[in-house]
């Protein structure tokens, strides 16, 4: 990636303030996680 994680992360978080809710949470990793079938631990 040409920038770091958390530049990465807050291009999604902070600069595009109309992704909410389930639509960031897929984006930030369940669409990729469900693909693969992990379940991460519950708390």
């Amino acid at each position: 990636m040409p920038c770091s994680w958390r530049q990465c992360v807050s291009t999604f978080t902070d600069e595009l303030p109309w992704l909410k809710g389930k639509d960031l949470e897929l984006v930030m990793g369940r669409a990729l996680c469900d693909w693969i079938g992990w379940e991460p631990p519950t708390k």
